[in-house]
């Protein structure tokens, strides 16, 4: 590429990130616009755009001719997915994934380990102001040495989730939808995950997951939401665990059967369950998820983290490097694939 982009950004960055774009590169026309809704970006600013980097302000496709890359601050695509940018157009879309990898990969082990170590029950002792007499009974638990654990979704979360569990000296089973590439070609950060597929026992595809849940004494959902996982863990699933086993769901709420889930912990099938999503969020005040002692209720935080921002930044700088060079995108949007 040798003229001149038109970068339109509605994400707030600082000034150092700002100097940083702008030493990047002589070809960058940056226009810097922290907004809320695209009605606050003047027509002729959309015009000229050919690269934009949003959180969801995204405008009607006829007020961008010259748009050519949408790079979003999400890691996930299900809530852009129904935009005509993103679904009716040929402009190249990128996700964010591997900018949260840590933090939601940390977070999903904290909700398993917390599980096994019955801290939900120490929590409400300590509510009652109880000290247990029967402690060596309450509090004999579960160890992830030499449990095999089994991760839903083998992307950038479910490898680094891999990796910390193999710390501890797990055995890992997977699932992921294209079995011939095993390698990962998505961004990562640096020494984090497994991008040469080397930490896995076994691979399963999505089709065998009931075969897989057999084999797993835990199970860690990092999937994307699709229409192929939607529901796709349901009762055969769930009734395929061992009856000591904890589930833990990091990725959508929707790809859990939450009904089936929660005749599973309440018929003793499963557990617990440390939850992070869920099909409709807030959780309604009445929801049965309340009810269960071996659950944890985590409202959606997984992805929070002080880092977020500088981490998204320097994905979006490593993207911008592979456009201007004419090279292909981290994380370029599938249409066919919902990621």
């Amino acid at each position: 590429m040798n003229k001149a982009i038109n970068l339109l950004i509605t994400v707030r960055l600082d000034e150092d990130q700002l100097i940083r774009l702008n030493e990047l590169s002589e070809l960058l026309s940056i226009t810097h616009m922290p907004v809320e809704t695209s009605a606050e970006i003047p027509d002729d600013v959309w015009e000229k755009a050919e690269v934009l980097y949003t959180f969801r302000v995204l405008p009607e496709i006829e007020k961008v001719p010259k748009l050519r890359w949408i790079q979003s601050y999400l890691a996930g695509m299900d809530s852009l997915i129904e935009n005509p940018l993103v679904n009716e157009s040929d402009i190249s879309v990128t996700s964010m994934s591997g900018a949260n990898t840590l933090q939601v990969a940390e977070h999903a082990v904290a909700l398993l380990l917390a599980l096994l170590r019955q801290i939900p029950l120490m929590d409400e002792l300590k509510y009652d102001k109880k000290w247990p007499e029967n402690k060596g009974k309450l509090f004999s638990p579960q160890e992830l040495h030499d449990s095999t654990v089994g991760i839903v979704g083998y992307g950038a979360i479910g490898r680094e989730v891999a990796r910390l569990l193999k710390a501890f000296g797990a055995n890992i089973v997977a699932s992921k939808a294209n079995l011939k590439k095993i390698a990962f070609d998505g961004y990562v950060m640096d020494g984090l995950g497994d991008p040469e597929g080397e930490l896995f026992t076994r691979l399963y595809p999505p089709q065998a997951l009931q075969s897989m849940f057999a084999e797993c004494d835990h199970v860690i959902i990092t999937t994307p939401l699709t229409p192929d996982t939607k529901g796709s863990i349901g009762k055969k699933q769930l009734e395929a665990l061992k009856k000591h086993s904890y589930l833990v769901n990091v990725s959508r709420g929707a790809v859990i059967d939450e009904q089936a889930l929660l005749a599973a912990l309440l018929d003793g099938k499963l557990f617990g369950a440390g939850l992070d999503v869920f099909v409709d969020e807030p959780l309604s005040e009445d929801h049965g998820f309340y009810e269960i002692p071996n659950m944890i209720i985590s409202p959606h935080v997984a992805g929070f983290n002080a880092h977020y921002r500088d981490r998204a930044f320097d994905l979006f700088i490593a993207n911008l490097e592979k456009y201007i060079a004419g090279d292909g995108l981290y994380n370029l949007y599938d249409q066919k694939r919902w990621y």
